[in-house]
């Protein structure tokens, strides 16, 4: 599939590709509030994802 063919899924890829870069800042970053915001069970199975 190409992305140019599809400009739509080509923006969601881009801001996949952008979420998951930031995502390790919201759940190990220095703000509490971004950490607290998501369930401890999610962060414990991303957790153990990465280990």
């Amino acid at each position: 599939m190409s992305a140019s063919a599809n400009p739509l899924l080509a923006q969601i890829t881009n801001g996949r590709k952008r979420f998951e870069a930031i995502r390790p800042k919201l759940l190990y970053g220095s703000s509490q509030r971004a950490t607290l915001a998501i369930p401890e069970k999610a962060l414990t199975s991303v957790k153990n994802s990465k280990a």
